[in-house]
């Protein structure tokens, strides 16, 4: 066995020549002919099964780690790699299951801990790739990659403060370490700190001048700082590594409509539909999708994809389809149903959860600027929706005794975001109330300290009861002088 293991060895270290010589092809087939002699060796199964990871052949490095673990199932280190070739197969869950194999036989295996980090983080399991990413820290505290690993993972969970901690000690071991200055950007981006973010960002750049993502984050960095120009420059520079990159272009489409260039950012913004998290939002109908069609006397389906700030809005365009002859259906979530209502009464407004029977074409709500070619001096501006007379006879009676201005408020956006940037605590906001006038809180949903600490101003007005609904809202705010607000989908309501 000795000689067989030193005849492999000198193939090996032949193969690390050719490899580093970029001489692929020649380094695979000496592997192949190995192989096919020792079809049974684990030293050399395992040592194939990392080159084909190496050169992007997966697939067949997986065949080979499985192939090894039914030989010898006690590797923990194969079953490590199994779960690399796993990951880049996208084959996350089954990555995770490897990953836990390993460490079930050894649970000293800081890179399994890092792996299955990474992992979870692919899976959106943010507390779990925290988790995994700290004890590879513990195992091995020096290693730059598990303290860039645990810096993402922090990021991942708004915990800023403390990437930071863990990013700064990765960068003293490894200067030069480009993904570091890009958590490191991204932490001090978090905590607002945005002229050291681009520092960061700028520095990720000069040591990997092809890294897209730290071009994007600094670009975002400028729009900040309301640099758009600056912005777009590093977009750009993106652009021409991958004109097609989705994220690249999503970002320019904003930089381009903060900077009042609507129609060229509306066509830009359509590049959502290529980014991870936006390929869901548009629906898979038979009927074509809403571009340049003449759509007189056709059905148009308008449904939302974003939140509801955005669809109040853009449903501002739905009277717009309605005067170029068609039939309109607008699908909106339940909570805008009664408002939307007062759009048009030749609109029909469905709720999220019922699809329409018949329809010709079908657009998102957040594409029909684009449609309409607008550009800043065509911006439907004119009121479109209208609170219900009942309701707003209701409020004015409950509130006719006040005689001082009456400001609605709204401190905190959607319960259902995590740590919304948008949201101030209750209590940097209650200086306000030493002012001379009355306050209407807004808000449907407030925690019971939240309520508590509004209580104890008898200028303060709570109506949590009162908001079913945004009609509700929406009447509530008409009878008000002012409304101040954090939250998109209040500012959007009061027109």
């Amino acid at each position: 066995m000795s000689l067989v293991v030193n005849f492999l060895q000198s193939y090996f270290e032949e193969i690390e020549i050719l490899f580093s010589h970029q001489k692929y092809q020649q380094a695979y087939d000496i592997y192949l002919a190995l192989y096919q002699q020792y079809p049974n060796n684990i030293e050399l199964l395992n040592s194939f099964g990392k080159f084909l990871i190496k050169v992007e052949r997966h697939e067949e490095s997986l065949h080979l780690f499985k192939i090894s673990l039914e030989i010898d199932p006690s590797q923990a280190n194969t079953y490590c790699d199994a779960g690399v070739a796993l990951c880049h197969l996208k084959r996350f869950q089954e990555a995770v299951h490897y990953y836990e194999k390993a460490l079930s036989l050894n649970q000293d295996i800081a890179e399994a801990y890092s792996n299955l980090g990474a992992t979870y983080y692919h899976l959106e399991d943010f507390e779990q790739a925290y988790k995994c990413c700290l004890k590879a820290v513990r195992i091995d505290p020096l290693n730059p990659q598990y303290l860039s690993n645990l810096s993402n993972s922090l990021n991942t969970l708004s915990r800023f403060e403390e990437s930071l901690v863990y990013i700064d000690r990765c960068l003293e071991e490894k200067t030069d370490f480009s993904g570091a200055y890009l958590n490191r950007g991204i932490a001090l981006y978090g905590l607002f700190r945005y002229e050291e973010a681009i520092e960061s960002f700028e520095r990720c750049i000069w040591l990997d001048p092809l890294n897209i993502r730290a071009m994007i984050s600094c670009a975002a960095s400028h729009v900040a700082l309301l640099q758009i120009d600056i912005a777009i420059q590093y977009l750009d520079q993106a652009l021409q590594i991958d004109p097609k990159h989705a994220e690249a272009n999503f970002s320019k489409a904003w930089a381009l409509l903060i900077n009042g260039e609507l129609e060229k950012g509306f066509k830009l913004y359509e590049s959502r539909f290529s980014m991870y998290h936006g390929r869901d939002c548009l629906r898979n109908y038979s009927q074509n999708r809403l571009l340049d069609q003449d759509i007189k006397d056709k059905i148009v389906f308008v449904y939302t994809e974003q939140g509801l700030g955005d669809c109040i809005q853009y449903c501002r365009y739905i009277p717009m389809l309605k005067k170029l002859g068609a039939k309109v259906i607008f699908q909106v979530p339940n909570s805008l149903v009664s408002i939307m209502k007062t759009l048009s009464s030749a609109v029909d407004i469905l709720c999220i959860d019922v699809e329409p029977e018949k329809f010709d074409y079908h657009i998102p709500a957040a594409s029909l600027p684009y449609f309409f070619k607008t550009n800043i001096n065509t911006i439907p501006s004119i009121p479109y929706l209208h609170p219900e007379k009942e309701k707003v006879n209701h409020f004015q009676t409950k509130i006719q005794g006040c005689k001082k201005k009456k400001i609605g408020f709204v401190f905190a956006g959607s319960r259902k975001y995590f740590k919304d940037p948008r949201s101030i605590d209750v209590t940097d906001f209650t200086p306000l109330f030493r002012l001379p006038a009355d306050f209407y809180c807004l808000q449907k949903e407030l925690t019971s300290l939240e309520e508590l600490l509004l209580s104890d101003h008898e200028n303060v007005h709570i109506h949590t009861n009162d908001l079913h609904n945004f009609s509700d809202t929406a009447a509530l705010i008409a009878c008000m002088d002012f409304v101040i607000t954090v939250d998109t989908a209040t500012a959007h309501l009061c027109g």
